[in-house]
C-alpha cells in the first residue's frame, strides 16, 4: 500500500514539472493595460431551448387526443335476462360417504349432499357416477344430467 502511494506521489511531481521544451512565461508588468478579453465559447454558443428529456416530441408536434363517447347500451330484453339467470341447481362436487358416492348439489343457493333416491326442494337424484356425473329429476318431471366438470 505504501509503495502504491509513493508511486502516485512521484507521478504527480513529474507531471507538475515543465518539460525541456516548455516556454517560460514572462510575468506582465502591472502598468501594462490588459488586452480585451477574447469571446469565450459560452458567449458564442446560442442557448438551447429547455425541453423535457422524458418527452419524445415537442408538445406542439403532438397530435390532439380525440375522445369519442360510446352510445349507451340498450337495456336487456326479457329473453336476455331470462337466459342470464343462474341455474337453480348445479353440481358442486362428489362426496364419498359411508362407502357410497353422493352428490353435493347447490339448490337455489343452498348446498345439500344427496344420494340416489334422495330428494331436496323437489329435485330427486336418480344416479351418481364419478365418470357420468349426476342424473336428477326436476320438480316439473324433466330429467337432467349434471356433468362432474373436472371434479374427481
Amino acid at each position: 500500500m505504501a509503495g502504491l502511494l509513493a508511486a502516485a506521489l512521484l507521478v504527480m511531481v513529474f507531471l507538475r514539472q515543465p518539460g525541456p521544451d516548455a516556454v517560460a512565461r514572462q510575468p506582465r508588468a502591472p502598468s501594462e493595460p490588459r488586452a480585451a478579453r477574447p469571446a469565450s465559447r459560452a458567449d458564442t454558443v446560442p442557448a438551447l431551448p429547455e425541453r423535457n428529456v422524458f418527452e419524445y416530441a415537442h408538445p406542439a408536434d403532438k397530435p390532439e387526443a380525440r375522445v369519442t363517447v360510446a352510445p349507451e347500451p340498450a337495456p336487456p330484453t326479457p329473453q336476455e335476462t331470462a337466459s342470464r339467470a343462474p341455474e337453480p341447481v348445479r353440481l358442486v362436487g362428489l362426496v364419498n360417504r359411508g362407502g357410497k358416492l353422493r352428490a353435493a348439489l347447490s339448490i337455489l343457493g343452498e348446498v345439500v349432499v344427496l344420494g340416489p333416491g334422495e330428494e331436496a326442494e323437489g329435485y330427486r337424484v336418480l344416479s351418481v357416477d364419478s365418470d357420468e356425473g349426476v342424473r336428477l329429476r326436476e320438480p316439473d318431471g324433466t330429467e337432467r344430467a349434471l356433468a362432474p366438470g373436472g371434479i374427481r
